[in-house]
Parts: C-alpha cells; sequence; structure tokens
C-alpha cells in the first residue's frame, strides 16, 4: 500500500479529525504530510472512493461517520484486445494496461476487460455501459479498430471515458474529445539531445519512415517538435534524415536479423566517411537499435563510434541483444506504467468530483535512461 495512503487510514482510524468534520485543504494537508498537492489529491481520491470521507464539494471532503457503509466497489471497465503478457516488455500499452489495473486495485475499484468485439454494437455497447459504473478505458488499438467515434457512443450513454493519446492522429488529441494521459514526448525528445550535446555531438541525424506510409501520430509530432527545437537551442546541426521503410519479412529469427542487417547496411553507406558521418542517430525505439548497429559492423564500422539513441528503454530484454551486444547510448523511458496510473486516477477523480470541467490532457514526465546497458 501507498505510505501517504496507510498514513491517512492510520490517522483517520485514530480520529485525528472526527466524523463529519471537514478535512483541511490539500495545501495544508500537503504540507502536514510534506509531500506534493498532487499527491495528497490521488490519495484522497482513494479514500473517497473507499468510503471514508464524503466529497461534498470539489474542495470540500468530510470524514464519514463511524457506521457509515463503506462505498460498493464500482467496476471500470478496459476496452483492449491485449493481455498483460508483453513480448520483451516492448509494447507500452501492455505497460499501461498493468498501470491502470494496479492503480485501480490499490483504490479498493474493480475492472472488467472487454473485448473490442463487444463493443463494436449497440447492444454491446449497452451491455458494458450498464456494467461500467466508474467509466471506460479506451485504448489506442481499440480506437484505430472501431475509430474515435467510439469514445461519443460511450459517453451518449452516460459513461465517463479516458483514453491513451500515445498513438492517437494529432487532431483528435488536439479535439480532447475525453480526458486523455500520455507521455511528455517533446520533454523526452529535449532532455535526449541536450545529453548528447553535453556528450560533444555536433551532427544528428533522425531515422524516419518514408512520407505518406503511416498516419500521422501525435507522439510523433510531439517528438519530432521537441527534437527540431531542443537541436536547434543546443546549436547542433541535423543532417539530412534517413528514411528507411518497414522490411514485412523480418521474424526475429538469427537468420532473419542477419537479412535485416544487410537490408539496413545499405541505407548505411554515408557512414563509412568521416566526412559524412554523423556523430549521433536517433532512432523511433530501442527495438531498432540492433539491426542498425550490426548494418553499421557489417561495413567496418564500429557503432560504437556513433552513438545510436533511441526511445522505451527495454534493449536489454530484447531477443535481438543476444544477435547484437552495441547498446544504445542513451534512452527514454515513456514512463508508460505511470501513464496508465494517470488514466485510472482521472476516472476516479471524476466520478469523485475532485476533477471537474473540460477534458484534460495529463502528460507524465519521462526519464531519461543514460546507460541503457546496465541502468
Amino acid at each position: 500500500m501507498d505510505p501517504l495512503l496507510a498514513q491517512l487510514h492510520r490517522d483517520l482510524e485514530a480520529q485525528r479529525w472526527a466524523s463529519g468534520e471537514r478535512l483541511p485543504a490539500e495545501r495544508e494537508l500537503a504540507d502536514l504530510y510534506q509531500v506534493s498537492r498532487p499527491a495528497i489529491r490521488s490519495v484522497l481520491a482513494v479514500l473517497a472512493a473507499e468510503g471514508r470521507i464524503n466529497q461534498e464539494s470539489p474542495r470540500i471532503r468530510v470524514v464519514a461517520g463511524p457506521g457509515a457503509a463503506r462505498r460498493t466497489k464500482r467496476t471500470a471497465a478496459l476496452l483492449t484486445q491485449l493481455t498483460t503478457s508483453a513480448v520483451d516488455g516492448a509494447d507500452f500499452l501492455q505497460e499501461v494496461m498493468r498501470g491502470f489495473l494496479t492503480r485501480m486495485q490499490a483504490a479498493g475499484q474493480q475492472v472488467l476487460t472487454v473485448d473490442p468485439v463487444q463493443a463494436s454494437t449497440a447492444a454491446g455497447r449497452r451491455e458494458v455501459a450498464a456494467q461500467a459504473d466508474l467509466g471506460i478505458l479506451v485504448l489506442d488499438e481499440v480506437l484505430d479498430q472501431l475509430g474515435p467515434g467510439i469514445v461519443a457512443d460511450f459517453q451518449q450513454l452516460g459513461c465517463r471515458v479516458v483514453a491513451s493519446a500515445e498513438s492517437l492522429p494529432v487532431a483528435l488529441v488536439e479535439a480532447r474529445p475525453c480526458d486523455l494521459a500520455a507521455s511528455d514526448h517533446r520533454s523526452g525528445a529535449d532532455q535526449l539531445v541536450r545529453a548528447l550535446a553535453a556528450r560533444g555531438v555536433r551532427r544528428i541525424q533522425r531515422v524516419v519512415p518514408p512520407p505518406n506510409t503511416q498516419p500521422y501520430r501525435w507522439w510523433w509530432s510531439e517528438r519530432q517538435a521537441g527534437l527540431l527545437a531542443a537541436i536547434a537551442a543546443c546549436g547542433l546541426t541535423l543532417i539530412d534524415d534517413l528514411v528507411i521503410p518497414e522490411l514485412g519479412f523480418y521474424d526475429r529469427s538469427q537468420e532473419s536479423f542477419r537479412q535485416l542487417a544487410r537490408a539496413h547496411s545499405g541505407f548505411l553507406m554515408h557512414a563509412r566517411e568521416a566526412a559524412t558521418r554523423p556523430d549521433a542517430i536517433i532512432l523511433a525505439s530501442d527495438g531498432h537499435v540492433p539491426s542498425i548497429a550490426a548494418g553499421l559492423r557489417l561495413l567496418g564500422v564500429d557503432p560504437g563510434s556513433i552513438a545510436l539513441v533511441s526511445y522505451d528503454h527495454y534493449w536489454r530484454r530484447m531477443l535481438e541483444s543476444r544477435y547484437e551486444p552495441q547498446a544504445p547510448a542513451l534512452s527514454v523511458d515513456k514512463r508508460s506504467r505511470q501513464v496508465g496510473e494517470a488514466l485510472a486516477d482521472l476516472l476516479i477523480e471524476r466520478a469523485d468530483g475532485t476533477l471537474t470541467g473540460p477534458p484534460q490532457l495529463r502528460m507524465i514526465a519521462p526519464l531519461l535512461i543514460t546507460d541503457p546497458l546496465h541502468g
């Protein structure tokens, strides 16, 4: 149990505040327990969900009476096709789901996992809405499958809805159809570039997909904006992008990995010459590092001589790290599990009335990993 929550449990049971007494304001509680106001707000939402306090208005919370019945467990629906067992821990949506489930469990709430097939019909949505009195989390892959209209469909049935924003189209995130949460990709990109500059990097190259080969996703837009702003602020040089398409034959076997490395080496010929070699190559994810490193090695270029930096921080768990030992020079942990926790908090806060007003985007600060091999 969260230490702050446990302490408040003890204080309420010891009647530090009498039944019916108004609790101090968030700021006073934060000072009393020497924590941040968001930490206090999150724990107060749990206490309200448990029935230990009553939320009389967004700012007024009153201690429940000793004979007050604890609130019946509420149910949140999780709309997804995923399971919690991720391959290599690489899928950020599994991490989002784990964070959501853990936070709901800590808050004493229950979660019903719903297959998107059930939500694809009006009758199925009515059945889900009847059970999900707390609200619904719609993961990115379901929005891709059923379309953004699924959010409005559930809202029309009186359901609270939250969604992870990572892979949504830019226009949808900007429209803010419901409460959203995501990693702060601009901040992560800024940290990455400034760390490269501190290591003496001057020439940077990005690996990008061919134009118009994938939807214009919010995470990509945010990350590229952060990269370009930080590169300009640090006075670094961005050389021509390295455009590499997805190669569909790869099945993760060692022979298939060798083929992928040979294919990637064809895009890296410029790295053989010092005059055209970048100091750093920025990749979208740790999953791309091994084949790029192996491709450089095939060209006689030491992959350690170029800073290969990436996102997601899962290189050590990858099967491909056994084929190619070169680790990323830097990586960014998006803290996807914390994104899931934030989505659970949004549902609970809306249900308890501690969060009011228009839908918001709650951003989670990422973590720069300076030693992906050991960190």
